[in-house]
């Protein structure tokens, strides 16, 4: 399910939201995003945006504060991560913020439900547009002369940018706009075939780029471009996961057993990033069978299994992760949501003071459990589960609520004293 903002009317509110019956499996997720200028100092006035990927539809617009922060908060989880992406001037810049980023400080239990509870803080860098310099040289070391340089979108092919090397060599392509997907550049002579260089990572700022094609090393790897299996992980690192499907076909048609391992992987990855879950579950087995003793890939195979309906397979995944040293710290977690949204508030309880038990830093199994107290009349409990959840998470977005919810429980608690 997905959670909702919850509007603050005082007291009752607070009560009725700690009495309803659904518990929160998705949280509320935030976003505090620092811009900082070329200069180094934080920017502020610019425009920004956070678009999730998994619905572009849910999008988040402001400008940059005082302090060069966009604040984005009431964000829902997403399976395929966000973009964001900041404008000034003319100048912009983009970061795809993607599932398992390190700068996402997400608890990723790997079971059906996905917390994610944390304010998350970015910085992101706005430069001017794309910008690429460099010397061309001939077999011999030489300047090339007048030869045309060219410089493709890979976002948009249909955009390309020209410029021809001086009597030193030298070209300059400037102001070319930001590219998620990179830039091609091709080094064009007359009568002879173009010498290319793939730069398929997202393009800020300038970036230096010589043609040498005394280099043979070089100019073999670079004319050739970059190997499917490294488009394939450029492609699933920018969120476009049907690309890096197509360049897995690829890779594993070369029959590399060098990349053969990361490919499976990514392969695997983006099938459950698109929520194939059958053919993902699939493609982890087969994984597995080629590689096996990875504990997460066993524990990733449990979810999907029991996604797929197959309780038998999660099972036996499930027994091979632990018994590997893995830890499903989630699991009763999300037995007791299920529990507590079909109403059963007692099982519900039982659930989550077994999920306090596998991980006595869960908060939120504190807040859910007082929601369970609170609703079979155990009023006191509620309130010392509510202040535990409290005091571990003194900032959570909605800690007001669960205040407001303690001063309405607190007289019921004592008159039951």
């Amino acid at each position: 399910m997905t959670a909702k903002k919850v509007m603050m009317w005082g007291i009752v509110v607070a009560l009725a939201g700690l009495l309803a019956s659904t518990a929160q499996a998705q949280l509320i997720k935030g976003f505090d995003i620092t811009v900082i200028a070329p200069d180094g100092n934080p920017l502020k006035g610019a425009s920004a945006s956070l678009v999730d990927l998994s619905n572009e539809l849910n999008h988040y617009e402001g400008q940059t504060d005082d302090h060069g922060e966009f604040m984005a908060t009431g964000i829902t989880y997403s399976t395929k991560g966000y973009k964001f992406t900041v404008e000034y001037k003319g100048a912009k810049a983009m970061r795809y913020i993607l599932p398992g980023d390190k700068d996402l400080k997400a608890d990723d239990s790997g079971q059906r439900k996905i917390m994610l509870t944390e304010i998350n803080y970015l910085k992101v860098d706005l430069r001017k547009a794309t910008a690429f310099q460099g010397v061309a040289k001939d077999a011999a070391g030489h300047p090339i002369v007048g030869a045309k340089v060219t410089g493709v979108d890979l976002d948009d092919e249909t955009k390309s940018f020209n410029a021809t090397t001086n009597n030193k060599g030298e070209y300059e392509l400037n102001n070319l706009p930001f590219s998620g997907k990179g830039y091609k550049l091709a080094l064009e002579q007359e009568g002879k075939q173009p010498y290319v260089k793939m730069l398929t990572i997202p393009q800020l700022g300038a970036l230096k780029v010589d043609f040498d094609l005394g280099n043979k090393e070089e100019a073999s790897a670079v004319a050739a471009g970059p190997s499917p299996a490294q488009e394939a992980r450029d492609l699933y690192n920018l969120g476009d996961y049907e690309g890096a499907l197509a360049k897995v076909g690829d890779a594993l048609k070369e029959n590399d057993e060098a990349t053969k391992k990361p490919v499976l992987l990514i392969k695997a990855q983006c099938l459950d990033k698109l929520g194939r879950s059958a053919d993902a579950l699939a493609a982890f087995e087969e994984f597995n069978k080629a590689f096996p003793g990875d504990v997460e890939v066993v524990g990733v195979m449990a979810r999907l299994a029991a996604d797929a309906g197959d309780a038998k397979k999660a099972d036996d995944y499930k027994k091979q992760y632990v018994a590997m040293g893995g830890k499903i710290t989630a699991e009763n977690y999300n037995k007791g949501v299920e529990a507590l949204n079909a109403g059963k508030a007692k099982e519900a309880a039982t659930l989550f003071e077994k999920a306090i038990q596998d991980d006595p830093k869960d908060a939120d199994a504190h807040r859910e459990l007082a929601r369970c107290l609170a609703q079979t009349g155990d009023y006191a409990g509620a309130v010392s589960h509510l202040k535990t959840y409290l005091k571990m998470k003194p900032d959570a977005p909605d800690a007001g609520q669960w205040q407001a919810a303690i001063q309405a429980l607190e007289p019921l608690a004592n008159q039951k004293k």
